[in-house]
């Protein structure tokens, strides 16, 4: 008989996982525990085991609980799998309590797609009033970037501004936006970055997932590239022209790659990924080469890293920008024309999971 998934279960296999995995490693268990338990119930178990690692932080791990959708492809296995390969077994036969009766699955069941429901309304109520903030600043509190030195974050890039606006004293401000323009967040930068923590902001509780912003206008465009940060993507369109999506970080480069694919079936995609060399020092991923190489099987596009990186010392996570302000505009341009050449010159496969394609004509969501 199958064993039944309890809590006790669970918090059974999670004794047996240290909980300082890496970032992806520690989310993909929190998907998993939200598979079978998206209520109070998985929120708890995922708290109470993320608490005992040494870098515990609780409102990042209710963020991570909260972002996550139910039924998001992790499923319970994921855990068992991680938890047995550090020691844990599932009880033995004659140990296993009875499984529940069919009327019994029937009702979790129905009480797992409620709290999926449930979960699904308050993250779309959540998005719509974090939009509802947004656009109030972006209309009432920003102005139009009409000079470098009114966001010194530019000045610092050496980047022009392509269809953002700054706020009083010095913020930069870039609007996320979906595939028909509609604002549902701004990314903040402050002028200076803090010793700790970081200069860059959304709205809380808004929505990221799937929205960009453009550097560069995409209409008619046969080549169309995404990349993480608006420094690096306002480097590589001053470079080459291009029009360059601002993806914001690494994990949604997928999400916007796939809608790009999905509104320019025609477009050759280029993800301009980070090299994020000192993380993968310290964790053994380079999650920015990492993430682009997934969005690009996804939509059979093509990935391109920054050169120039420093060879000596620490390593250091280098983008675009980097590679601008070491080598010149010249130097990024250069490199993106030997990817898109390499390309031409041997197609690159098709997407893993191609998307439709919308029949009307796209529209730009430039700011």
């Amino acid at each position: 008989m199958p064993q039944p998934i309890t809590p006790e279960l669970i918090r059974a296999a999670l004794a047996h996982i240290p909980a300082n995995l890496s970032r992806d490693e520690w989310a993909r268990l929190a998907m998993a525990i939200k598979s079978e338990y998206p209520d109070e119930t998985g929120r708890e178990l995922f708290d109470s085991w993320s608490a005992t690692a040494d870098s515990y932080d609780a409102n990042a791990t209710r963020s991570t609980w909260r972002s996550i959708k139910p039924g998001g492809g992790v499923g319970i296995g994921t855990l068992f799998h991680l938890a047995k390969q550090n020691g844990f077994e599932l009880p033995k036969t004659g140990e296993r309590p009875q499984p529940p009766s069919a009327a019994q699955q029937a009702q979790q069941a129905a009480q797992r797609e409620q709290a999926a429901q449930a979960d699904k309304a308050r993250r779309q109520a959540e998005h719509e009033g974090a939009a509802a903030e947004a656009r109030a600043f972006w209309d009432g509190n920003c102005q139009d970037v009409t000079d470098p030195g009114q966001a010194p974050y530019l000045v610092r890039k050496d980047v022009p501004g392509y269809g953002v606006r700054f706020a009083p004293p010095g913020v930069l401000c870039v609007p996320l936006r979906d595939a028909g323009g509609e604002l549902w967040n701004v990314q903040r930068i402050a002028p200076t970055k803090p010793e700790k923590g970081t200069d860059k902001l959304l709205f809380k509780n808004g929505r990221k997932s799937g929205l960009w912003h453009w550097c560069g206008d995409p209409a008619g465009a046969a080549v169309l590239l995404v990349a993480e940060g608006y420094a690096t993507a306002a480097s590589i369109h001053q470079a080459g022209g291009w029009p360059v999506a601002v993806a914001f970080d690494a994990g949604n480069l997928a999400h916007v790659a796939r809608e790009l694919r999905r509104l320019y079936p025609a477009a050759l995609l280029v993800l301009c990924a980070d090299d994020d060399r000192k993380a993968q020092a310290s964790t053994g991923t380079n999650t920015g080469a990492a993430k682009a190489e997934a969005a690009a099987r996804a939509v059979g596009g093509v990935v391109v890293l920054p050169a120039g990186a420093p060879t000596d010392g620490e390593p250091v996570n280098w983008d675009f920008n980097d590679q601008h302000q070491a080598q010149g505009l010249g130097a990024v341009r250069a490199a993106i024309e030997a990817a898109i050449d390499a390309h031409q010159a041997t197609p690159a496969p098709a997407p893993t999971a191609p998307a439709k394609a919308r029949q009307r004509p796209a529209r730009s969501p430039a700011a």
